[in-house]
C-alpha cells in the first residue's frame, strides 16, 4: 500500500472517528435524559434496604440488597447475585477506612433516606468519633456510589472489600508485573501497593466478571489493590490520602457489555497513533540485542543482518547507549563518528531510523547545567527552589545524580522540542521511542498541576513525534490517544511469554485496542539482571508465531547467527531454521496486514478490542472464561499458538464452524481438540466461518501466500 493511500485511509478514519465522536456525545446526552427520568423503588424489610431497577430502562434491571446490620451491599440480576461485598461482621468489613495506624469499618445502618435521583445512607462504625455517609445513584445498567468519613483526624485510606467468588471470574486491572499475569486475575495472588496513574505497569482502576458485573473505581490517587492476596478469596480495593471513595458498578448480561459501558463512561481511541505502516511490518529495536553496549558499526550490522535475511521490517530503532550521557541528546562521537552517514545507509536497506528518548537528564549531561539554570528540571518536593536529583540506574553509570525535565514548564517542553527536532533533522532520524518515566515520589509538579497531570502533559508531548508503532506506556484514561501499548519488559523463557500473552488480553479489556507484546523473546534479560540468556530457539520462534496474531509486532533479537548478552557474556547461536520460521511468522502478520487495520477502524469507531478473550464472543460457554492461551483477532481468528515446549497442545473450540488453517479442514464446535499436533513449524489457527467480510478478508491472510 503506498503512502497516499494510507494516508487517505488515515483521513477516512479521522472523519469517522469524528462522526462516531458525535454520535456517542448524543448517545450520552440521550442517555442523560433517560437517567434523569428513571423510576427505582425503595423499600425496607426484613433488615435490608433493596433498591430495584426495572428492566425496562435499556438495561437488564437489577437489584441492590444492602443489609442493615451488618452492614453489607450485594448486586443481583434476575434473582442472582453479581457481586457481593463482605460483610462488616467480617475480619475485612465492606468499608474500611484509616486513621493513623488504626484500621475502621461500617457496621450497621442509623439512618436511610432517598434524596433526589438517589439514596443516602448514614452508617456507625467501629470508631466512636467517626461515621461514615454513603450515597447510591441508580442507573438503568448501573449505579453509583460514594461514601466519605466524617470525624477528627486525617484518614489514609478508604477501601472496599468484595467476595471474588460472588462474580464469578475477575479480569480487567491491566498489567500485574513483568513476568506474571494471572488470568483470570483470581488465579493468582495479587497485591499492588502502588496501583496509580503514574506507576510503572499499564493499569486502568477498572475490573469486570464473568457475571456480568463490572467496577470502576473513579480517582486520579493512588491506590492500594490486592486480589485473592495471600489466597484470601477477596478484592480490596483501597484509595490513598484521601476520605472519600467513589465509583460505579456496571450491571450486564455478559462481561463484554461491561467493557462497552466502561469504555463509553472514560472514552474510545480518538484515532490510531500507529499507521498502517507499523500493523505491517515489525519495527526493530536494538534492545535485547545490545543493550547499552552499542555503536555504530554494531546498529549498521544489525540492519544488514536484517536485510541479508530478507526479514521484513519498516523501522530500525536504536535503543539506550546513543547518548555519551543521557539527556545529551547527540550522538556520541567515540561510538558512533559519523551518524549521519549509519542513517542513510539504513534508509537504503529500506528501514526508517528510531532512536530511544526519555525525559531523565543526568548531571553530566552536556544540557544538565542549563536546564538547571533555567529552571526546567521538575522540582524538589521538599525544597521548590532546588531541581530535584536522584539517583538513575539504567545508564552507563548507574547510580548518577539525575533530574527530569518538567513537562509542566511550556518552556521547558518548546526547549526540549526543539532539540529532538534538531537531532532528527541533523542526523536522519524519522521517529521515536518515547520511555513514559515513573514519577520519582521525591519530586513535586509544576505549579498549577498535579502528579497525575504528566500524563496527559507527556501524552501531548509524544503525540508530535512519530512513535514508529511503540507508543508510549501511559494509561489511567489516555485510551483516547490511541497509542501502540507495548508490554512490560519480559524475561527470555516461556513463563515470560505466557504472560505476555495474558497481558495483551489484559491491557485490551481496559481499553487500550493497539498492544504488542514486550520485544519478541524477551527484553530483560540485559542491565542489573545477571545470568540471563537470550531466548532459545523455542522461545523465539513460539513468540514470533504468537506475536504474529496480535495487532502489532514488536522485535528486536535478530534470528541469525549469534547474539551474546554484553551485561553477562551469555549467548546463543541461531540456525538457518530459526531464522525461516522468524520470517514465516512475520510474513503471516503482513499478509493479515489489511485484516488487522479494520479492526484497527473498528476500534476506532466503538473502543471495541482488536485481541480480545473467547468469552467476548461467546459469553454463555463457560470453558471460554477460562482460556488463558487462546484470543480472537477480530472475531473471525482464533489464535491458539504453543506457548510451551511441546509438540502438541489441547485447543478448544467454541460454537460454530471453523476452518483448521493448517489442515484445511472443517472443525464443528464446540469441541475441544486433545493434542493438537503442533510442531515448531506449526501455529494453531482457526478462521470462524460466516462472519461477514471478516471470514474472507482473514482466509486471504491467512492462506494465500
Amino acid at each position: 500500500m503506498n503512502a497516499r493511500r494510507v494516508r487517505f485511509l488515515g483521513l477516512l478514519v479521522l472523519i469517522a472517528s469524528a462522526v462516531q465522536l458525535n454520535l456517542a456525545c448524543a448517545s450520552e446526552r440521550r442517555g442523560a435524559a433517560a437517567e434523569a427520568g428513571l423510576s427505582f423503588s425503595v423499600t425496607s424489610g426484613n433488615g435490608e434496604i433493596l433498591v430495584t431497577v426495572p428492566s425496562k430502562h435499556q438495561g437488564p434491571g437489577y437489584e441492590v440488597r444492602i443489609s442493615q446490620d451488618p452492614f453489607r451491599v450485594e448486586t443481583a440480576r434476575a434473582a442472582r447475585t453479581v457481586l457481593a461485598s463482605t460483610a462488616s461482621d467480617d475480619a475485612i468489613g465492606a468499608l474500611r477506612f484509616q486513621v493513623g495506624t488504626d484500621w475502621f469499618k461500617a457496621t450497621r445502618i442509623v439512618s436511610s433516606r432517598r434524596s433526589g435521583r438517589g439514596l443516602d445512607i448514614k452508617l456507625a462504625t467501629t470508631s466512636p468519633t467517626h461515621r461514615i455517609v454513603y450515597r447510591l445513584v441508580p442507573g438503568s445498567d448501573r449505579y453509583g456510589f460514594s461514601w466519605r468519613v466524617q470525624g477528627p483526624g486525617s484518614v489514609s485510606k478508604v477501601a472496599v472489600a468484595y467476595r471474588l467468588a460472588s462474580a464469578g471470574s475477575w479480569y480487567g486491572h491491566g498489567e500485574v508485573g513483568s513476568n506474571v499475569q494471572p488470568w483470570p486475575l483470581e488465579s493468582g495472588q495479587i497485591h499492588d501497593s502502588n496501583f496509580a496513574p503514574t506507576g510503572g505497569f499499564v493499569t486502568e482502576p477498572f475490573w469486570f466478571t464473568s457475571s456480568g458485573a463490572g467496577l470502576w473505581v473513579q480517582t486520579t490517587d493512588a491506590m492500594d489493590v490486592k486480589i485473592n492476596d495471600r489466597g484470601d478469596g477477596l478484592g480490596q480495593f483501597a484509595i490513598l490520602d484521601v476520605n472519600r471513595f467513589a465509583g460505579k458498578v456496571f450491571i450486564e448480561r455478559y462481561a463484554d457489555g461491561v467493557y462497552a459501558d466502561y469504555v463509553g463512561s472514560v472514552g474510545k481511541p480518538a484515532k490510531s497513533e500507529p499507521t498502517y505502516r507499523d500493523y505491517r511490518r515489525p519495527v526493530w529495536n536494538t534492545w535485547a540485542q545490545f543493550y547499552l553496549g552499542t555503536d555504530q558499526r554494531k546498529i549498521l550490522d544489525y540492519a544488514e543482518r536484517l536485510s541479508g535475511a530478507h526479514l521484513p521490517a519498516h523501522a530500525v530503532q536504536i535503543d539506550g547507549g546513543w547518548e555519551e550521557q543521557r539527556g545529551d541528546l547527540t550522538f556520541d562521537p567515540q561510538r558512533f563518528p559519523d551518524p549521519k552517514a549509519m542513517s542513510r545507509r539504513i534508509h537504503q536497506l529500506g528501514f526508517a531510523v528510531g532512536t530511544w528518548v526519555s525525559f531523565y537528564i543526568t548531571a553530566n549531561s552536556s544540557n544538565f547545567e542549563e536546564a538547571k539554570r533555567r529552571g526546567f528540571l521538575m522540582r524538589d518536593g521538599e525544597d521548590r527552589s532546588q531541581p530535584c536529583i536522584f539517583p538513575f540506574v539504567r545508564s552507563t553509570a548507574p547510580g548518577m545524580a539525575t533530574g527530569m525535565l518538567d513537562l509542566g514548564n511550556r518552556e521547558a517542553k518548546a526547549w526540549y522540542t526543539r532539540k529532538l527536532r534538531a537531532l532528527m533533522e541533523r542526523e536522519g532520524v524519522d521517529g521515536l521511542k518515547i520511555d513514559y518515566p515513573n514519577l520519582p515520589s521525591k519530586c513535586a509538579p509544576a505549579s498549577g498541576h498535579s502528579r497525575s497531570d504528566y500524563r496527559e502533559l507527556e501524552a501531548a508531548f509524544a503525540d508530535q513525534f512519530d512513535l514508529q508503532g511503540l507508543g508510549i506506556r501511559l494509561h489511567w484514561g489516555m485510551q483516547r490517544y490511541g497509542f501502540a501499548v507495548r508490554g512490560a519488559d519480559k524475561s527470555t523463557d516461556w513463563k515470560a511469554l505466557q504472560a505476555a500473552v495474558t497481558q495483551g488480553l489484559a491491557v485490551s479489556t481496559v481499553g487500550y485496542p493497539f498492544v504488542e507484546t514486550d520485544m519478541i523473546g524477551g527484553s530483560a534479560g540485559g542491565v542489573g539482571i545477571e545470568g540471563t540468556r537470550p531466548p532459545n530457539k523455542a522461545v523465539l520462534v513460539r513468540w514470533a508465531q504468537a506475536a504474529s496474531l496480535m495487532p502489532l509486532m514488536n522485535s528486536s533479537t535478530v534470528p541469525v547467527g549469534d547474539i551474546i548478552n554484553p551485561s553477562n557474556g551469555q549467548s546463543r547461536r541461531y540456525d538457518a531454521e530459526t531464522t525461516a520460521l522468524y520470517k514465516s511468522a512475520v510474513l503471516r502478520h503482513e499478509r493479515l496486514a489489511p485484516f488487522i487495520w479494520a479492526r484497527v477502524r473498528e476500534a476506532v469507531a466503538t473502543g471495541e478490542p482488536i485481541m480480545k478473550p473467547l468469552f467476548f464472543a461467546f459469553p454463555t460457554e463457560a470453558r471460554a472464561y477460562k482460556a488463558n492461551d487462546e484470543w480472537l483477532l477480530g472475531d473471525a481468528i482464533l489464535a491458539a499458538p504453543v506457548l510451551t515446549d511441546a509438540a502438541a497442545r489441547d485447543v478448544y473450540l467454541p460454537a460454530g464452524r471453523w476452518f483448521d488453517v493448517t489442515k484445511h479442514t472443517v472443525i464443528r464446535g464446540p469441541t475441544m481438540l486433545k493434542a493438537y499436533p503442533a510442531g515448531l513449524q506449526m501455529t494453531p489457527t482457526f478462521v470462524r466461518l460466516g462472519i461477514r467480510k471478516q471470514t474472507d478478508q482473514a482466509m486471504r491472510g491467512l492462506t494465500s501466500r
